[in-house]
Parts: structure tokens; C-alpha cells; sequence
């Protein structure tokens, strides 16, 4: 699964690094991320971790958005990797020197839980998945060399369900992700 998501982290980078001439632009952002699960899975800690976002500004102001993010958290005492991927449109607005904007969207969540039973000798593999909808906002602070700073807040909400299958293992989650982010427009 690792080798998986470094592959399409190196084929994303790359895809984004070049112009092309018909193109309004493509951006790519580096963030550090605060992220809170609540609601059903409350018992998970909140943790921080990494995104990795592009997009394609198709119009001034007006783009597509898309990412993929994973963050380190733990509950009751289990580590757990918690990944997330969106896409959805982003709208910019002009306000002087800063660029507020909103997003939404549809995320995809997986939830992976890593560790070992002790009184079993095998290891327990459990993970909690889900699709739901996010809403988001944020602003950007230009740079005079063509990139932005920026910090950002996203709200998901969405419908998890584990692996194995029980009616326990399914309800409502909600993930309140809170970032600071550079952005390298091309």
C-alpha cells in the first residue's frame, strides 16, 4: 500500500511541474495539517499530518482541486494512519493583498488501524472506510516570488464502516481539518 501511494505522489509531482501554453495555470501545495475525527470515533486522538494538493485554474479565480493527505493519530493506545483524497472545485476571490476562497467537494476516507494482538500470534488488520462530502475555506497570501503562503480550514462529514462487517462498525463521522500550506503556481 506504501509503494502504491509514493507512486502516485512522484507521478503527481511531476505531472504538475511543467505548463502547459493553453493553461490558465496548475498549482501544487504542501500543507501541515492539524486533523480532529469526532463524532462516532471520538476516541481517536487528534493527530497532524501532510498534504499533497494540485489543481488546474481553468478561469481567473475559478479551478479544480484535488488532493491527497495522511495523518498519524492513535485511540486508546493503537496507532492508526488516517488518508484522505478530494476533489471539487475551488473559487478565489481578490481582496486587496489577500486571496480568500472556498472549496467543496466529495473525500474519500480510510482509517487503518496497526498493531499486534498479543494473546494471537498474527497480526489484526482493521480499517474503517467512507466517502462523504467536505466544505472548506481559507486564504492565500501572495509572494513576490509568484507562490502563496496560506492556512486553511475543511469540514467532512461522512458515513465510516470496518472491515468486518458488524452493524457496530458503521456510523456517522465528522473530520475538522485545520493547515498551513505554500503553493507553487505554474
Amino acid at each position: 500500500m506504501k509503494a502504491f501511494w509514493t507512486v502516485l505522489i512522484t507521478a503527481a509531482v511531476l505531472v504538475f511541474s511543467c505548463r502547459p501554453a493553453y493553461s490558465q495555470g496548475w498549482y501544487f501545495d504542501l500543507a501541515l495539517e492539524f486533523v480532529d475525527v469526532g463524532e462516532d470515533l471520538s476516541a481517536v486522538d487528534p493527530g497532524l499530518g501532510l498534504a499533497l494538493e494540485g489543481g488546474f485554474e481553468f478561469a481567473p479565480g475559478v479551478a479544480v482541486n484535488f488532493g491527497i493527505a495522511s495523518s498519524a493519530h492513535s485511540d486508546d493506545g493503537r496507532d492508526l494512519t488516517y488518508t484522505r483524497f478530494w476533489i471539487g472545485p475551488r473559487i478565489t476571490f481578490q481582496a486587496g493583498g489577500v486571496k480568500p476562497y472556498i472549496e467543496a467537494g466529495i473525500m474519500t476516507h480510510l482509517m487503518e488501524y496497526d498493531y499486534y494482538i498479543y494473546d494471537y500470534p498474527y497480526y489484526y488488520d482493521y480499517e474503517i472506510d467512507g466517502t462523504g462530502l467536505y466544505l472548506g475555506g481559507g486564504l492565500l497570501f501572495p509572494l513576490p516570488m509568484g507562490g502563496a503562503a496560506g492556512v486553511y480550514a475543511n469540514f467532512a462529514d461522512w458515513e465510516g464502516e470496518g472491515n468486518t462487517g458488524y452493524v457496530e462498525d458503521q456510523g456517522d463521522v465528522s473530520t475538522m481539518v485545520i493547515g498551513m500550506n505554500f503553493i507553487w503556481g505554474f
